[in-house]
Parts: C-alpha cells; structure tokens; sequence
C-alpha cells in the first residue's frame, strides 16, 4: 500500500492529466448525450405534430350506390392549404358517367383538422365498372387505375406533397358496390309502366274515333195456358 502511495506521489503530474483527460471525456460524453436527447425530442414532438392526408374511396352512408373520395388527416398536427388533383387518363374518365369533374382547377382548402376528414361524391358504384351507353348489362369494364397528388401544410408553413395510386376494383366482389341501388332500380320501374301507360294513350285515340251504331232490341215472350206461343218484338227506343 505505501508503495502506491509512493508511486502515485512520484507520478503526480502523470495521474492528474489522466484524471483531467477522463474528467474532459465524461464531460464530453455527457454534453454529446444531451445533445442526441434533445435532438431524439425534437423529432419526435415533430413528429408528434405532423399532419398526413391521405385520399381514399368510401361509400356513401346515405346507402344510394355513391362513392365517395375522402381527404383524411391520419397525422397528429392539422393540414394546412390542402388541394388536390387527378392524374389520369382524361379518355379513361370520360367513358363513364363521373360526377365529379376531375380536370377542374380548385382553391386550396383552409385547414383538415388532425384525426378529421373531408368527404365529397365521386361517381355512383354500378357506373364506374360499365362504360356510359353499354347494353350488355353483364358486362363489367371498370374505370382503370389512376393517381390523386395531394398538397398540404403543416402550422410553420413546411409544405408535403404526396401522390397515391386509386382503384376501384379494391371493392371487386363485395356485395351492394357495383350493383344498381334498389332506389334506381325502383325508378326504372317507374320509368317503364310510365311507357307503357304512355302507349295507352295512342289505343285511346283510336277508340275515340270509333263510332257505336250498335241498337238494343228487347223480347218478350208471353205464353196462355192452352194457347201457342206468342212473340212480340219492340225495338228500344
């Protein structure tokens, strides 16, 4: 032990560098990981507050057919300025009946809150797998696939841009999608019998012109007993 203290005592200038090269090292390792914490936290309340709009098909609740396109802020930070746009085949989208007119230029919506939505029609279901003017009602020719490019902001003015492909054969074989709502079907019933009844209206016109000469003639018949039969004709008056 007193040959350390020796040792120790006759290096002093040696263990005090040491002990101040270990001390500078600590004190360098420790401001580095304050420096990766703050920085770890700053990611993740930027994260945190980020918003993200992603478009989407959904059918209409109102259940008549409809679908719909919706904006959704999946993000934890409110969208900004969001617009949107089409890219897509302009020959593709006018073989069918679309509701929404998708070469328009639109202003920039104000503000999608986080967790929140914004919903407007696309088109009603059954029309967008049969071209416009098709007779063969089995025959199933579904608006290819196209791309929706949305913009938006974030509260400090950083600006995103994000395209996302769009298919509406992701609805292929569910029940009610792409089949004429009972609304429609109910109308073309309508539709027909209001034909028909139409045809009516020319049978009419041609009964009008039909002039009755028809006479009602009576007979009577009186028997006696023990005499013939007596007939007696007399003509309606």
């Amino acid at each position: 032990m007193v040959e350390i203290i020796q040792w120790l005592t006759d290096h002093e200038t040696a263990v005090t560098a040491f002990g101040s090269l270990v001390g500078a090292a600590s004190t360098l390792a420790i401001a580095l990981l304050t420096v990766f914490l703050w920085l770890e936290n700053r990611a993740l309340r930027k994260a945190g507050s980020e918003p993200k709009v992603v478009p989407h098909f959904e059918v209409h609740p109102n259940g008549s057919g409809a679908i719909n396109i919706s904006l959704s802020n999946v993000g934890s930070g409110p969208a900004i300025d969001v617009s949107f746009s089409f890219i897509a085949n302009p020959d593709d989208f006018s073989k069918y009946e679309i509701i929404l007119d998708h070469s328009e230029s639109r202003p920039a919506m104000t503000l999608i809150p986080s967790g929140k939505k914004f919903s407007f029609l696309f088109a009603v279901g059954f029309r967008l797998v049969r071209p416009s003017g098709s007779k063969d009602k089995n025959e199933m020719d579904p608006l290819k696939p196209f791309k929706i490019k949305v913009e938006w902001k974030n509260l400090h003015g950083k600006r995103y841009t994000q395209t996302y492909p769009m298919d509406i054969m992701q609805f292929n074989g569910l029940p009610g999608i792409f089949e004429k709502p009972p609304l429609l079907k109910a109308v073309d019933s309508l539709d027909a019998i209001g034909k028909q009844i139409g045809g009516l209206r020319y049978q009419v016109q041609e009964l009008r012109s039909i002039v009755d000469t028809t006479t009602i003639t009576e007979s009577v018949q009186q028997k006696t007993v023990g005499n013939p039969t007596r007939r007696d004709d007399f003509e309606d008056r």
